[in-house]
Order: C-alpha cells, then structure tokens, then sequence
C-alpha cells in the first residue's frame, strides 16, 4: 500500500485480489500500475468515501479480470472503475454504484478492445454518469444496465472522436434530466442493438447529440424508446 491508498501493484503479473474488503477515505482501492497484466480482481467488496478517490483503478494494464466486485463510492469526482490507457480487460458482472455528484462509475479513457459485460450500474448524483468513454475504441458492452436519479446524470457519454465501439442488450433508464446516450464528440463512430433507451423526465430525449456536433456513424437496431 501506499498512503491512504488500500492495494496498489506496480509491475505485476498474474496477480489476484479476491474476497476482500476494502474501504478507503482517501486514496485508491486497488490500484495496478503500471505495466501490469493478467491480473484477477473478482469478488471484492470496496467502498470508498472521499472526494477524488478509486474503486479500481488500472493504469497502462492489460488482460486483467475484473468480475463479481461490488463497489460503491460516496465521494464527488470518484471513479468505482477507471481505465487509462488500459486495453483487452474483461469486466463482467460488478455492481457499481455511485452516490454524490460528478462521480463516475466506469469511465475508460484511451482504452481500447475491452468486454464489459453484465454490469449493474447506478448513479444518484447529479452530473453523475454511469458510463464514460473517451478516446477509446474497439469496445464491447453486453448486458449492462445502468441507471441514473440525479441531474444531468446520463447513462452513456461518448466523447472524443470514438471508433467502432459495440454496444448490445443495454438497459439505460435516466429518471432525472439525464440522456441514457449523450454524444459530445464529432465523428463518434458506434453501433447500438437490441437495448432498451427510456429518458423519464419530460423533453429529455433518449438518445442525444450536442448541438454542432457533425460527423460520425450509428448504426440502430432494434432499439425500445420507452
């Protein structure tokens, strides 16, 4: 460990943390960094209850397992899983969970070829999101379901120039003024399928583009607009 952080590994390989508890105030839960791969996150429980802090947190690591976690954060401007620079990771069946505001629960930046698969993901804050992606491609989501209560809490932003990410069987409902799909980016390049896309609040739209944004490709099948 280090400082107020619960357990970081630095250039490690075929490491596992499982069945843990871990809460922290300020810091990090688990922290890989960097370099490290083929590591085993599963079954953990974290909670963490500062401002700026991680659940999990991978940093330029690849090829890891991260399932079967539940994680909460109270904190404003906190992550429960953060990905940079991190790519062909497998998140599968979390519980995600964030409560206070400009909290994110997964948000991938630069990180590319990842499967995230049958998260439950919630949000309460406002401008708190469930899923953020930036500057990342080649992802598949399956499964997720994601919900968000606060203000201009959105399900899905996509932002920065995406390519090619794949998003199938999602549940987003939005019961405040967030948009289960936001788009901030130009030449945001993505498919979407068989999901269900419910924005509760009125003249909040289900699928929203920032106004000037131009370019890009969505491919929609089977979408439910409830």
């Amino acid at each position: 460990t280090m400082g107020n952080d619960g357990i970081n590994l630095f250039f490690t390989r075929n490491s596992t943390i499982s069945n843990s508890n871990i809460t922290t105030g300020k810091g990090l839960a688990i922290f890989l960094y960097p370099n490290s791969s083929n590591s085993v996150i599963n079954n953990n429980i974290i909670r963490t209850t500062g401002n700026n802090d991680y659940g999990i947190f991978l940093l330029t690591s690849s090829n890891s397992n991260i399932t079967g976690n539940n994680i909460t954060t109270l904190g404003s401007d906190a992550y429960a899983i953060h990905l940079s620079s991190s790519s062909r990771n497998e998140i599968i069946l979390n519980n995600m969970t964030t409560a206070a505001n400009t909290a994110y629960n997964l948000y991938l930046l630069s990180s590319s070829n990842n499967n995230i698969t049958s998260n439950t993901i919630s949000t309460a804050g406002t401008s708190a999101y469930g899923i953020y992606l930036q500057s990342s491609n080649f992802n598949i989501l399956t499964n997720n379901t994601i919900k968000t209560s606060g203000i201009t809490g959105h399900g899905i932003i996509i932002n920065s120039a995406l390519t090619s990410n794949t998003f199938s069987g999602m549940i987003i409902i939005t019961s405040n003024t967030g948009n289960p799909i936001y788009i901030s980016s130009t030449y945001a390049n993505f498919t979407i399928s068989d999901s269900i896309l419910n924005a509760s609040a009125l003249g909040t739209s289900d699928f929203y583009i920032l106004s000037g944004i131009t370019g890009g490709r969505n491919a929609k099948t089977n979408i439910w607009w409830e």
